[in-house]
C-alpha cells in the first residue's frame, strides 16, 4: 500500500508540472522514449544558458520531438536542431529573450532556417522568431500561411509586422508579450488562436478582414 500511494504521489506531481510519470532522465535532460524508439525531450535537469544544441541521440535513441514550452524563458542565445527532430511543441523557446538565431541540421525535412528564423520545411509556417532580434519592423515572407504558436513570444523590439495575404492563420500565443507592438496587417487573417496578442499593450492599429471567422 505504501509503494502504491508513493507512486501516484509521483504520478500526480508529474502530471502538474506537464511530464510523463514514466520518463527518464540522464545528466542532462528529461525525456520519454516512444514505442518507435524516438526520444521525446520533456524538461531538464541543470541550468541551460549560451548556446543550446539540442543532441540528436540520447542514451542511443534519435531525439525526434521537443516538448511545449520545454525550453521557456531560458536564458539561450542560439539553438542547434539536429536533422532528427521532427516535431517542435508550441513555446518551446517563448520567454528566451537572449535568443538571436535558430540553426538546422542539414537534412531535417520537418524544419528550415532563413536568417535565423525558423519555418516548416515548406515555408508556409513561421515557427520561431527569435525573441532577441532587435529589428523594429519585419516583413513576412511571400508564401506563409501560419504564424506559429508563440512564434513571436517575449520579443521586446518588434514594432510593426506586415503580412502577404497568404497569411491566414495566427496561432495562439504568437506575439504574446511583445510590449513594443504598435501595427499589424491582419487584412486577411480568418482564424485568431487564443491569447495571440496578450500584453502587446501598445498595439494601435490592427485592421480586420470581413473573412475573420473565429477569435478565440
Amino acid at each position: 500500500m505504501r509503494k502504491l500511494s508513493i507512486f501516484l504521489s509521483v504520478f500526480v506531481i508529474c502530471m502538474c508540472m506537464g511530464l510523463s510519470p514514466f520518463a527518464e532522465q540522464n545528466d542532462t535532460y528529461i525525456y520519454t522514449v516512444s514505442d518507435s524508439g524516438g526520444v521525446s525531450i520533456q524538461g531538464y535537469l541543470n541550468e541551460i544558458s549560451g548556446d543550446l544544441v539540442i543532441p540528436s541521440e540520447i542514451d542511443g535513441h534519435p531525439v525526434t520531438a521537443i516538448e511545449r514550452y520545454v525550453f521557456m524563458n531560458c536564458d539561450i542565445t542560439s539553438v542547434f536542431i539536429p536533422a532528427s527532430v521532427s516535431y517542435l511543441g508550441p513555446g518551446a523557446f517563448s520567454g528566451c529573450t537572449s535568443l538571436t538565431s535558430i540553426e538546422v541540421e542539414e537534412g531535417n525535412e520537418t524544419f528550415s532556417v532563413s536568417d535565423g528564423i525558423l519555418y516548416s520545411s515548406s515555408g508556409k509556417t513561421l515557427s520561431v522568431y527569435p525573441a532577441s532580434r532587435t529589428d523594429t519592423s519585419y516583413t513576412v515572407p511571400e508564401g506563409v500561411d501560419t504564424i506559429g504558436a508563440g512564434a513571436f513570444s517575449g520579443n521586446q523590439y518588434i514594432e510593426q509586422i506586415s503580412m502577404p495575404n497568404t497569411v491566414a492563420v495566427i496561432d495562439s500565443r504568437a506575439f504574446y508579450d511583445c510590449p513594443n507592438l504598435r501595427s499589424v496587417d491582419l487584412d486577411d487573417i480568418i482564424y485568431i488562436g487564443d491569447s495571440a496578442f496578450y500584453n502587446c499593450q501598445n498595439l494601435e492599429a490592427a485592421e480586420f478582414s470581413s473573412s475573420l471567422t473565429t477569435i478565440d
